[in-house]
């Protein structure tokens, strides 16, 4: 704007110029066209070199997507880390080395847990540095990664479609499941169940004839020794060639048909805290004592609600699939081949 201004200026001012000079020519009589022809040129130059130094018209601004605004990073509670300004959440970690599963385990696996638990943390930080590397790659057009994540995209669909028209519409009440209980009593009977504890004199297969004899007179020895008022568990701890012996011969309880059937007989037949006579198995000696006993029992409807919830879960989930399936196989046009259905199942 301002070049522009100067510009008219400096115009003006050449034709006041001219005009001078052309006046002074004519009233005079001495003014020479060369001399007029002069002013021009240097008014021609003062105009050029003017033009010369005006500023430069400012590039257009660039376009393209905004600089990233970073922003200061808090360590809260509940973040492990940050990764270009991606967290690492404590969830992540949570889910794997949750409390009340680790309370579940024996104590030897947790502590193998809890020795994995720095390696842990450390993958599911490198593994975010790559989930935020991958996020700035592009590959489609790559076909494996297109098919792959096509599939990908095909599940997840079919699961939150599966959600929206099943699982949402499973409903279990309270009195449905009172109702099932009531009709199903007969399987919600507990049988008698025994805890027992043994000492076993094992006998190898195929023994001879010395070695069952030894094998009883050892058992007979123990079982003197236990009726003499030995601790059983100390000597079954000492003496038997059965695993439990760690647990002082305690098997814990079980019912009928869980253990063989000349061992099992001779258990159920005793009386809580008598001691058998020495019973022969296929895996030896068995000298038994009986714990504790629980008579058969109808279990409270508190005992297996949630057993019967599930129940009823699966019942309403199968006849929701089979209503939907049978509602789209109608609406989308099924065309089996059965001769290569048959050649895949081997039925040809």
């Amino acid at each position: 704007m301002k070049t522009n201004i100067l510009k008219l200026f400096l115009l003006f001012s050449l034709a006041v110029i001219l005009f001078t000079g052309c006046k002074k020519a004519e009233n005079n009589k001495v003014v020479s066209q060369q001399r007029i022809i002069k002013k021009i040129v240097f008014i021609t130059n003062v105009v050029t070199q003017v033009k010369s130094v005006a500023p430069p018209t400012p590039p257009p601004p660039k376009t393209g997507p905004p600089k990233k605004v970073e922003k200061s990073l808090v360590l809260t509670s509940n973040v492990i880390a940050y990764i270009d300004g991606s967290p690492v959440d404590i969830n992540q970690f949570q889910e794997v080395f949750a409390n009340r599963n680790l309370e579940k385990l024996p104590s030897y696996l947790r502590r193998e847990y809890d020795k994995n638990r720095k390696n842990f943390i450390k993958q599911l930080i490198d593994n975010k540095v790559f989930e935020v590397a991958a996020s700035d790659e592009s590959f489609s057009g790559n076909k494996d990664f297109d098919k792959e994540l096509s599939d990908v995209v095909k599940q997840v669909k079919m699961k939150y479609y599966y959600d929206k028209y099943i699982v949402s519409k499973i409903n279990v009440s309270e009195k449905e499941q009172k109702k099932y209980y009531k009709k199903n009593i007969s399987k919600y009977i507990s049988p008698e169940k025994i805890r027992a504890r043994h000492i076993l004199v094992s006998v190898k297969r195929n023994p001879l004839p010395v070695q069952i004899t030894n094998a009883y007179n050892k058992a007979k020895l123990l079982r003197q020794r236990v009726m003499e008022g030995e601790s059983f568990s100390e000597i079954a701890a000492a003496e038997s060639d059965c695993p439990s012996r760690a647990k002082g011969g305690d098997l814990g309880y079980f019912q009928k048909g869980q253990m063989v059937p000349e061992f099992e007989t001779v258990a159920f037949s005793l009386n809580k805290n008598e001691i058998s006579g020495i019973v022969k198995t296929e895996f030896g000696y068995h000298i038994i004592q009986v714990t504790d006993k629980i008579q058969k029992r109808k279990l409270s409807f508190d005992e297996v609600k949630n057993e019967i919830k599930q129940e009823l879960y699966s019942q309403q989930e199968k006849n929701l699939y089979n209503e939907l399936l049978t509602i789209l196989t109608n609406k989308y046009k099924v065309l089996k081949n059965d001769k290569v259905i048959q050649q895949l199942t081997g039925e040809l």
